[in-house]
């Protein structure tokens, strides 16, 4: 394959190309050269970190949808008083520190 550049490429079996707007294929070269990497490893590096991603996101959705339907969660109220406890030990520790008191392991 011919570049407008007058560069060659050699497609690679299983190789995918890729159509970018302009615009997009300018941000994706530039943030390619300020992460000193070429843009080909940058985009495959981009990619399989998305993947991870999705695929580690996937299993926590799934696993959660199925610990619900197995009846385990919180209902309202137990996340009200959770947040609750929560938003008064922060408080607690906001006066400390306001008051000038010294934190100790037992607050």
């Amino acid at each position: 394959m011919l570049k407008l550049d007058g560069t060659c490429i050699v497609p690679q079996p299983g190789a995918m190309d890729v159509n970018l707007t302009p615009e997009l294929q300018a941000k994706l070269d530039r943030v390619a050269s300020e992460n000193r990497r070429g843009v080909d490893g940058y985009v495959q590096e981009l990619v399989a970190s998305h993947l991870d991603h999705d695929v580690w996101f996937r299993g926590k959705v799934k696993a959660s949808l199925s610990r619900l339907d197995s009846g385990e969660f919180l209902s309202h109220e137990e996340i009200g008083l959770n947040v609750a406890t929560i938003v008064s030990a922060a408080t607690t520790l906001l006066r400390r520190c306001a008051s000038g008191n010294r934190f100790t392991n037992g607050l």
